[in-house]
């Protein structure tokens, strides 16, 4: 009994030692394993799964991996596989999904399959006679993507040892899956940036704007086409690379080049640095003797760290916009000034018919203020008689026509005075031909119709002087023949009174003829006075002094009722005068003046001196320019309408009951005698 309990406690002893020899072996491959994996997460993994079948000792291993639709298992590496092991099958029953899958992070060990479900279930148990099974699920980011197993055709008994080996080969294949994620991750990062980078680099090459960024040092880490091409001369981007403007200035002008530019670049870099914020800035100078401006944007480049390593800038070439634009804004200045200095009145509507702009003439001619008007329809400067025409007939025909040229309007201007207006106005349209507004051009006609009818009257009094003249030379003929037969009958009738009559009844009939007679040489003197055909002894008197003295003789002319004032300056100048001529022109004025008066009234007589000018003597025919002695008799009475003031002065023309029509006429003869101008201003019912 002793030596048989020996025996068997030295057999016992073998197995332990055999058993212990056999982990040893398959701990010591495991960790030999890990020893000869490399760098190649995809090599590693086919490492993984053939070294899992020889420290295992099994038939044959495998790793398979459930598709992204969970439908089907692939084997995706394997190790001693049967012949037509298939890479690919269904879920459904399969060992490797029903028991290492879907139990998740567990070591499934089965000894003899024949006793479990999967017998029948997975076809390949049977196909291959598969006997026992060893597999573990294998993670990816925490995600069973797979499991790897071993197997054999035949039963087997599975350790914990067996079972730690599976795991920790699980394990190593989960680790790299997750690096040979990370590692496709990278290589689609890094193709994904290059496609980036080629694409930002063909962006930016082919945009006109120039870019590019720099480093703390103002040196370019990154430069396009363009900017190399506008700005410093060089042929690729790659040779701006660590350089410096000043590096390129200084090599232009080593060539003969004036380059200027760099200065101002220089200046926004570093109050960019600064500031430590994007800013806008025009910088301009020389490269390559022409003038170059930029519209330049720059901001700040940080690191992941928040740390300030550089500036980045985009600039756009602004020369030929600028030259456009000041060239325009000169252009607008001389059309400006031109609308603005005009010798007519320009202005321009917008589509509702308001002043959109008016010219400096407008301004002046209609009296506004430009904040006056603009903004305000039109029509409000029209005279109320023109606006309604205006409104109705003439702009809607303009509308359709698109032009009015030369009408003729009425305006009024800010102090309520007439216009008269000689309108033209050209419409404008879009594309469609819609009106949009007009442009309008305005003469001031007003001075020319007042000229035109001082013009009227120039010659309506010219005309007048000329038939004054015929008839005065008429009337001075007349007088003439009538005076010479006068003095032969006055002559003889003197005679015949010297001689003595010895008929009383004869001499009766003399005296009235002798009368008639003188009254008619009455008459023919104040014909010849009219005629300025009489005779003148003229004489320098001071104006003052003979009209006071006149007026004491012939006031008597004057109706009691009548009240004379005298308005008579003291320093008024001398003039030369027949005084009886002059006495008769003040008693048959004096007359007229009181024979207007019906009622209570006045007749005021005044005198000063007044300086013509050469527009005065147009109106004035006869007269010079300078000093001159006004006389003025201003009456109070019923005064007369125009067709009576055009005739006041012909011969033998009166109003009254009584009379001849000789004393006005006299006026005007002697006051043409004297080289002087008389003329009468009256209004019906105003004296």
């Amino acid at each position: 009994m002793t030596n048989t309990t020996s025996s068997s406690r030295s057999a016992l002893a073998s197995r332990v030692d055999s058993e212990e020899l056999k982990i040893d072996r398959k701990l010591k491959r495991l960790s030999g394993l890990f020893g000869i994996l490399g760098s190649d997460a995809e090599q590693n993994i086919h490492t993984i799964v053939e070294q899992s079948c020889r420290v295992l000792g099994s038939a044959c291993s495998m790793y398979n991996r459930i598709d992204k639709r969970n439908t089907s298992l692939a084997c995706w590496a394997g190790y001693d596989l049967p012949p037509g092991f298939p890479p690919e099958n269904t879920t459904g029953g399969q060992i490797c999904f029903e028991t290492t899958i879907k139990t998740g992070n567990q070591t499934v060990a089965l000894g003899d399959l024949s006793k479990t479900p999967y017998a029948q279930s997975d076809p390949l148990v049977r196909k291959y006679g598969l006997k026992s099974y060893l597999g573990h699920a294998v993670q990816c980011n925490n995600k069973i993507i797979g499991a790897l197993c071993v197997v054999d055709t035949r039963t087997r008994h599975f350790d914990k040892v067996d079972a730690y080996i599976i795991s920790a080969l699980a394990k190593s294949l989960s680790l790299e899956e997750e690096r040979k994620e990370a590692q496709e991750a990278l290589r689609s990062s890094e193709n994904r940036h290059r496609r980036l980078y080629k694409m930002l680099r063909l962006i930016a090459d082919n945009v006109p704007d120039l870019i590019w960024a720099k480093d703390l040092d103002d040196r370019y880490i990154f430069a396009n086409q363009a900017l190399c091409e506008k700005l410093l001369k060089c042929g690729r981007p790659e040779d701006a690379i660590g350089k410096t403007d000043i590096f390129f200035a200084e090599r232009e002008k080593e060539q003969g080049h004036q380059h200027t530019f760099y200065g101002t670049g220089f200046q926004s870099d570093q109050i960019i640095k600064e500031k430590r914020t994007s800013g806008r800035f025009l910088e301009q100078g020389l490269v390559r003797n022409e003038n170059l401006i930029l519209d330049v944007h720059k901001a700040p480049i940080w690191d992941e760290n928040g740390e300030l390593i550089g500036t980045v800038g985009c600039g756009r070439d602004v020369t030929c916009e600028r030259h456009t634009t000041k060239a325009l804004l000169e252009s607008e200045k001389r059309y400006e000034d031109l609308y603005n200095s005009a010798p007519v009145m320009l202005y321009s509507l917008d589509r509702q018919g308001c002043l959109t702009s008016v010219s400096n003439m407008w301004l002046k001619t209609m009296g506004y203020s430009r904040d006056e008007v603009l903004g305000r329809p039109a029509l409000d400067f029209f005279a109320p008689e023109c606006r309604r025409s205006a409104k109705q007939i003439i702009f809607p025909r303009f509308y359709e026509s698109g032009r009015i040229k030369s009408r003729p309007f009425q305006f009024l201007a800010k102090d309520g005075k007439i216009k008269d207006i000689m309108l033209s106005a050209i419409a404008q349209r879009d594309e469609q031909g819609n009106y949009t507004g007009a442009l309008a051009f305005m003469v001031d006609i007003t001075q020319a119709k007042e000229s035109e009818k001082d013009q009227r009257r120039l010659t309506a009094r010219l005309q007048q002087a000329q038939k004054m003249e015929a008839i005065a030379t008429l009337a001075g003929g007349i007088a003439h023949q009538f005076n010479n037969a006068l003095a032969v009958i006055l002559g003889n009738i003197e005679l015949i009174q010297m001689d003595g009559l010895a008929d009383a009844k004869v001499a009766r009939f003399i005296e009235p003829i002798n009368q008639a007679g003188q009254k008619m040489v009455q008459l023919t003197s104040q014909l010849l006075a009219y005629a300025r055909g009489g005779k003148f002894q003229t004489q320098v008197v001071p104006a003052y002094d003979f009209v006071r003295e006149a007026l004491s003789l012939v006031s008597h002319s004057i109706a009691s009722y009548v009240e004379l004032k005298i308005e008579l300056d003291p320093n008024v100048d001398a003039i030369e005068v027949d005084r009886t001529q002059m006495q008769m022109l003040l008693s048959a004025i004096l007359s007229n003046a009181s024979e207007a008066i019906e009622k209570e009234g006045s007749v005021t007589v005044g005198l000063k001196n007044v300086n013509l000018l050469p527009d005065d003597c147009i109106r004035y025919q006869g007269l010079t320019p300078g000093r001159h002695v006004l006389l003025q008799i201003i009456d109070s009475g019923k005064g007369m309408d125009e067709a009576t003031r055009e005739r006041i002065f012909e011969p033998f023309f009166t109003t009254k009951f009584q009379g001849r029509g000789l004393g006005m006429a006299a006026v005007y003869g002697i006051v043409k005698k004297h080289g002087g101008y008389a003329y009468v201003d009256s209004t019906l019912g105003q004296g």
